[in-house]
Order: structure tokens, then C-alpha cells, then sequence
């Protein structure tokens, strides 16, 4: 079977098989790579189907955990420790090979995020097909099932790994991708909350430099309303029950001693507000991005444990408000 897509070329070096057509061999400037092994090596493929082949685990083995609260990562800001090191270095060191090719390019990037805002989907959308049609449709099922296998604690990874590439695009490409992202997040009319957290990382690595620098909010009682919202976000990742969650909620709002009156209830608010609620945020001052964090640190260690997920939308925020987190496990 070959590629299909448009713009198969631009990936067609991905395969060990030709990919592309049948007719491309007549333009080839070297033999197939099976002939060039024949003559440099003959026998290699009868010697090779002998040899017991010790293949790599097709699921890395799982992080370490590691003792201590949540609130640890409110110290960690600028201050990265050997243990957080390591974890990265074991982090990359557990992405297979092809992940690392494909992120290192532009358009090997684009179609890794695209298949992480796909990813919590046991299988591709058949819809994203009209959003996607520049990829290859064999080379997102691949992507997208390599990144399930993957597991969840090492998504966001992948996708900051991808950032440096995207961040080299023209910005008119840079626009339209992100545009792509978003249409994508909302194609099913259902966000999660890691679709949001994962396309606010796209906003904002390539958001325009002019874009990051506006005007500060200065008070506290100007950002209530995001205040609550994000409190909300993070209290909805604690539990199932709207009780616990109102509960991590207000337990939140009590320790980050902010000024005035407490909702009676936890604010309705869905994953899909998250961009949107930080752009506005990384406008302000920061002493308010300081609450802002303390907050979400509190509401996320209320119930005693920290999940992936709440541990990433902390992380989100972090970098959207320019005081990025290293990896805490």
C-alpha cells in the first residue's frame, strides 16, 4: 500500500518502505536499500531471519514517583533540581526514535499535536479527516497510536518537544496551524480538559512576540472572575463527586487568602475556557500571577494527591504566565 495524502513526499522519509508510488523508483538517484545491503553484505537477509532479534518494549517502563506535596513546585520555579533533571533525561530517553525525528521538524510537529488533541480517542475521529487533510491518514493512525501506547504521563512531553519546530514556522504558517489546533479541539463539540491545556500550549509558544507584552492587570479583584474559573478547572480533576470537588474548590480559595466573598457552589465553568481565561491572566501582574499559582497549588494538594492531569494544567499555567515549572513527578 502506498501514501495517499498530498503532501506524502514530506513524510514518505519516515517509512523504511516506499510510501509514496509506484513510479518514483524511475527518478531514484541510488538502488533500493535492499540491493545496496545485497552487494555489501550478501546473505544478510538469510543470516538476519536466523538471528533471535531482541526487540524494545513497546511501552517504556513507568516514571518513578516521588515523595512530597504539590506545593513543592511553587519552589521549583527557576530553581531546577537534579532529581527534576533526571526525570526529564528519562523522559526523552523513553520517547522511541521516531518521535524524536518527527518533532524536530515542522511538519513532523504539526502532525504529532494534531494527533495529541486526538489522542484521548481510542481511535481517530473519521470527522478529523476534513480538518487534517494535509497529513497522511496512515501516518496519523501510526503517530496517534505510538502516543496512546506512550501513556498519558508522557503527552505533554511530546508536545513541548515539538514546540522548538513549530516555533520556526512563518508566522502566517504559525496562525494557521493554531487555527487548525483550535478547530480541531472543538470539531466533536466536547473539549477535555487536556485538549485545552495542550492548545493553550500551542497559543501561546506561537503567539506573535508583540502578543505576550499588553498592558498588566494590577488587582486582584480585576481577575476575580478568572480566579474562580481556574480554581474551578483544577477543583473538577480532583474527584467525580460535586461535593469533594466544592469542597478542594473552597478549601483552595480559604489557604490563598483571597479577598471577598466565596462562591456557595463550584462556578460552571468547562475546559474550553482555559485559553481564554489565560490570555487574560498572563496580562496581569505578578503578584497576581503568584496568587494565581498558590491557588491552583492549593486546590490541587486539597484532597492529599495530585494526578497527571492536575499536575500538567499546573504546569499550563505556569508557562502561560512566563514562570515556567520543571517536571515534578
Amino acid at each position: 500500500s502506498g501514501l495517499q495524502a498530498t503532501q506524502r513526499e514530506e513524510f514518505s522519509h519516515f517509512y523504511f518502505a516506499d510510501g509514496v508510488g509506484v513510479f518514483l523508483p524511475f527518478f531514484e538517484t541510488h538502488p533500493p536499500l535492499r540491493s545496496r545491503l545485497s552487494r555489501i553484505l550478501p546473505g544478510w537477509e538469510q543470516k538476519l531471519s536466523k538471528d533471535k532479534l531482541r526487540a524494545a518494549p513497546a511501552v517504556p517502563p513507568p516514571l518513578p514517583r516521588t515523595e512530597g506535596q504539590p506545593l513543592r513546585a511553587m519552589d521549583a520555579i527557576g530553581r531546577t533540581a537534579g532529581d527534576q533533571i533526571a526525570l526529564a533525561q528519562q523522559l526523552l530517553a523513553g520517547l522511541p526514535s521516531i518521535v524524536h525525528k518527527l518533532a524536530s521538524v515542522p511538519q513532523g510537529a504539526k502532525l504529532l499535536v494534531v494527533a495529541l488533541l486526538n489522542v484521548e480517542h481510542t481511535t481517530l475521529p473519521v470527522r478529523l479527516a476534513a480538518y487534517a487533510s494535509d497529513f497522511p491518514r496512515e501516518a496519523l493512525v501510526d503517530a496517534h497510536q505510538r502516543l496512546r501506547d506512550l501513556g498519558e504521563s508522557r503527552w505533554f512531553p511530546v508536545a513541548n518537544l515539538c514546540m522548538p519546530a513549530l516555533q520556526r514556522l512563518a508566522p502566517a504558517d504559525r496562525a494557521a496551524f493554531t487555527q487548525l489546533c483550535n478547530e480541531v479541539v472543538l470539531m466533536d463539540g466536547v473539549t477535555t480538559t487536556f485538549e485545552a491545556s495542550l492548545l493553550g500550549v500551542v497559543q501561546r509558544s506561537l503567539a506573535p512576540s508583540a502578543e505576550k507584552r499588553k498592558p498588566s492587570h494590577e488587582s486582584l479583584q480585576q481577575v476575580r472572575p478568572q480566579l474562580f474559573s481556574l480554581a474551578a478547572i483544577m477543583a473538577a480533576e480532583t474527584s467525580s463527586d460535586e461535593q469533594l470537588r466544592y469542597q478542594a474548590f473552597r478549601k483552595g480559595l480559604e489557604q490563598a487568602n483571597l479577598p471577598g466573598y466565596l462562591p456557595e457552589r463550584l462556578p460552571l465553568v468547562t475546559a474550553e475556557a482555559l485559553p481564554q481565561l489565560l490570555r487574560h491572566l498572563a496580562q496581569a501582574s505578578l503578584e497576581i500571577k503568584e496568587a494565581t499559582m498558590l491557588l491552583l497549588v492549593e486546590v490541587m494538594q486539597a484532597d492529599g494527591q495530585a494526578t497527571t492531569k492536575e499536575k500538567e494544567i499546573l504546569r499550563t499555567v505556569a508557562a502561560s504566565l512566563e514562570c515556567p515549572l520543571p517536571l515534578f513527578a
